[in-house]
C-alpha cells in the first residue's frame, strides 16, 4: 500500500531546501519577518553587508588615511556601516575627505587639512583600535585584525584576558634583580 502523505523523508529534504533557499537570500533583500533591531551591533552587521561600492571607496580612503595596505575589506564595510550609525559628523564629511586625499601624497597632510581633521582621526583611530564610537555606545569592529596589533603580531597574540588576574596592574612591581 502506497502512502502519499509526508515521509519524513520528504520532510526532511523540503526543510532543508527551505533553509539552503533562505541562507542563499540575496544579502540586500530584507527578510519578510526582519524588524529592525534595537540592538547597534545587528545593525551595523546588517549594513555592513550591503553597499560594496560605498565600501571600496571607503577602503580606498582608508588606506590614504593609515598609510597602511592590506586592510581587510570587511572590517572596512564595519567601520563604515558603524561610523554611519554612530557618527554622523565624520559620514557627511567623507566626500570632502574623499577630495582632500585623491590631492594629498600623505596621510599626514590629510589629517592636517582643514575641515577633516576630525573626521580623518575618528577613522583612523577606527582602525588602530578596533572600535567606533566612546563608551557605552562604542561598537567593537575588529580586534585580531585592529592595526594596532601588527607592530607584534609576529610573535604575540591578542591577550583573551588579563594576564595576571584581575586588577593585576594594581600590585606592586616585583623588585628589580641586579646583574653583576
Amino acid at each position: 500500500m502506497q502512502s502519499h502523505g509526508w515521509s519524513r523523508r520528504k520532510f526532511l529534504l523540503a526543510s532543508a531546501s527551505m533553509a539552503l533557499l533562505a541562507a542563499c537570500r540575496r544579502s540586500d533583500e530584507p527578510a519578510a519577518d526582519t524588524q529592525p533591531s534595537a540592538n547597534p551591533s545587528a545593525r551595523h552587521d546588517a549594513a555592513a553587508a550591503g553597499n560594496t561600492a560605498a565600501d571600496t571607496e571607503f577602503l580606498a580612503l582608508s588606506v590614504a588615511l593609515t598609510g597602511k595596505a592590506g586592510l581587510d575589506p570587511s572590517v572596512a564595510g564595519r567601520i563604515r556601516a558603524a561610523l554611519a550609525s554612530l557618527d554622523p559628523a565624520t559620514t557627511a564629511a567623507l566626500p570632502e575627505l574623499k577630495r582632500v586625499a585623491a590631492n594629498a601624497d600623505s596621510p599626514a597632510k590629510i589629517v592636517a587639512s582643514p575641515g577633516v581633521r576630525d573626521a580623518a582621526l575618528a577613522i583612523i583611530a577606527a582602525w588602530y583600535t578596533g572600535t567606533v564610537g566612546k563608551g557605552t555606545a562604542a561598537v567593537t569592529v575588529a580586534y585580531r585584525d585592529a592595526l594596532m596589533q601588527r607592530p607584534v603580531d609576529d610573535g604575540l597574540f591578542p591577550a583573551t584576558y588579563a594576564l595576571g588576574g584581575p586588577a593585576w596592574w594594581v600590585a606592586a612591581p616585583p623588585a628589580a634583580i641586579a646583574l653583576r
